[in-house]
């Protein structure tokens, strides 16, 4: 038996109970954004086709998730089987995934679940960015940019796995740097345009108002600031062990779904910006001594 494997066991354990707790949180937001898009759809007045879109999209997402982990479970399972019988004909380069943690089953829905989530935050960058005069050319051009960055990463894990051009470490490296410019760029630009969003508001109105989306909170989950830090650790941990990234790369193939199911259960609830939001915070009438105005929710209600 290789001497590897009980430590490549240990930290895959590690791996996939960190991993089953953020699939409960998943899980949690999948349930709870399906509840609230079911009540919008089954009523004609509320139905909507991006209620039914995003509706699907969880849906989808919440597959993946699941598959991910049901295969990283019986990865996990050959794993320990082959320590406790012993087997010498076991080595870790047959049983450890091509993709550092990742069965084989798991690799290319790690890679389906990351387009589903660079497309999601593609898109409520557009809607952020989008005012009465359209989306500006230039944001335009970033994401789609950023979309073809990310398909061709997703295309190189694939191609990698089946023909090993280069070392899986290496392409485990090249991936998560790609992943990680994709999710840096988007994470500031929209970061950036919320504080814009929140001075202004805070400038005209005071520092009550639209609290509720453009707080700290809400810039952390519409920004999936959550995925960028995952991938952070992922890179950082290819300097500490060759067995770190293992224990990562298993939390952040739920992380880069949680961050966009947080994101749609806030649309659900109506918490994230909108193209017209900002007309609604600032639609303010004035009356003799007092001012009223169409605001947001207390600055409490952030998740």
């Amino acid at each position: 038996m290789d001497p590897i494997l009980p430590d490549l066991s240990l930290m895959s354990l590690n791996g996939i109970i960190l991993e089953a707790v953020t699939y409960g949180l998943v899980s949690a937001l999948f349930l709870l954004s399906w509840q609230i898009f079911l009540v919008n759809i089954r009523s004609k007045k509320t139905r909507s086709r991006e209620h039914i879109a995003l509706s699907c999209y969880i849906t989808v997402m919440f597959i993946l998730s699941t598959t991910i982990i049901v295969s990283d479970a019986v990865g996990m399972r050959r794993l320990m089987q082959a320590i406790f019988r012993n087997d010498s004909t076991m080595d870790a380069l047959s049983l450890n995934p091509p993709f550092f943690g990742l069965s084989q089953i798991a690799e290319p829905c790690f890679v389906l679940a990351n387009w589903g989530a660079d497309g999601l935050l593609i898109w409520r960058c557009l809607v952020i960015y989008r005012s009465y005069s359209g989306t500006p050319r230039w944001v335009v051009a970033i994401s789609c940019i950023l979309a073809l960055l990310s398909i061709g990463t997703g295309i190189f894990a694939v191609v990698q796995d089946i023909v090993s051009i280069i070392s899986v470490a290496k392409s485990v490296w090249i991936y998560c740097i790609i992943s990680l410019l994709i999710n840096l760029v988007i994470t500031t630009m929209i970061i950036t345009k919320l504080n814009a969003y929140r001075h202004r508001i805070t400038k005209m109105l005071g520092s009550n108002h639209g609290t509720l989306y453009t707080n700290i909170m809400a810039m952390i989950i519409e920004s999936a600031l959550l995925t960028l830090l995952s991938l952070i650790f992922v890179i950082a941990s290819f300097f500490i062990s060759p067995l770190s990234p293992t224990l990562l790369m298993q939390i952040l193939a739920q992380v880069q779904v949680l961050s966009p199911l947080w994101i749609i259960y806030r649309v659900a609830k109506k918490r994230a910006w909108g193209h017209n939001t900002l007309e609604e915070i600032t639609s303010v009438a004035f009356t003799p001594g007092e001012m009223t105005f169409s605001s947001s929710q207390a600055s409490s209600d952030v998740v």
